[in-house]
């Protein structure tokens, strides 16, 4: 009854504003992604995992000699740029995604119980957050993916592991603002349950959060997906990777420039367009937040 009264978090700002270009183009750049991610194989100009000594370093199709075939050109083993980018677009995607939504899962649930119950809970719960931001990310998740393995699955639950906390820490902020608030004494007072108090009231006000929060990780995680491909630590030959294109190609940047450039470039559009895109977010779904 009181619920709708007071929802600090449920409103979706200016809803009568224009997108702007940036954020427009930063969603066709996503969407564009998402289409490489899911492209069958098959229907890719070149086999991405192909090697052809004889075409190594072929420059791009605008370039003088380059192959049409080719149109981004090829590496230093002959294979096709454009064709491994878009392969590469999957398991980068299923990685990100998966990992973001795995942490996005054990971080709500233990900020929303920590914000709740207060207490010994939420110390313990906290003094797990602190160890885990004590770590460098980076240097946590290398040493358990030499430990473990490189495989898709380990790097998805090390990354998780490791971005769990960010979000635990940012929900249990926005709980404790709300749990005095006149909807959450009135979900009490009717007899509501913990579960429900959770699921119903303080879940909903705190998802505008959550979602403007997940575009800047999901940006975050890319590149640190990225960064352990070109340290041969993300996914494995002959699985297409972004990351693992630069490393292949670092040494060969004043002969073959396109063939790290490309693909740097390609992570550089996906992640500009992650954050654009939350930043417009945060712009539409604050209520308090005017733009400048």
């Amino acid at each position: 009854m009181a619920q709708h009264q007071t929802e600090p978090q449920a409103s979706t700002g200016r809803p009568g504003r224009r997108w702007p270009i940036p954020a427009l183009l930063s969603a066709v750049v996503l969407v564009g992604v998402v289409v490489m991610a899911i492209w069958p194989h098959s229907w890719l100009p070149n086999d991405p995992i192909q090697i052809e000594p004889a075409l190594r370093f072929l420059p791009p199709a605008f370039m003088e000699g380059g192959d049409p075939q080719y149109w981004l050109g090829t590496d230093v083993l002959g294979r096709d740029i454009f064709s491994q980018m878009i392969a590469g677009a999957r398991a980068s995607l299923v990685i990100v995604v998966s990992a973001a939504l795995l942490s996005l899962v054990i971080g709500v649930a233990a900020g929303l119980v920590a914000g709740h119950f207060g207490g010994r809970t939420d110390s313990i719960i906290m003094r797990l957050v602190d160890v885990q931001l004590a770590f460098p990310v980076l240097v946590l998740i290398i040493a358990v993916v030499a430990v473990f393995g490189p495989s898709i699955p380990n790097l998805i639950l090390v990354l998780a592991l490791a971005s769990w906390a960010t979000y635990a820490r940012l929900v249990r902020g926005l709980v404790l603002s709300l749990k005095e608030q006149e909807f959450i004494d009135a979900a009490w007072a009717s007899g509501a349950s913990h579960g429900a108090v959770l699921i119903r009231h303080y879940l909903p006000n705190v998802a505008t959060s959550i979602v403007i929060f997940t575009t800047f990780e999901l940006a975050r995680l890319l590149l640190v997906e990225a960064a352990l491909s070109f340290l041969g630590l993300g996914v494995q030959p002959p699985t297409p990777s972004w990351g693992r294109m630069i490393s292949e190609a670092r040494n060969y940047l004043f002969e073959a420039w396109w063939a790290s450039a490309l693909p740097g470039l390609l992570i550089v559009a996906t992640v500009l367009a992650f954050n654009l895109l939350g930043d417009e977010f945060r712009d539409r779904l604050d209520p308090h937040r005017e733009r400048g």
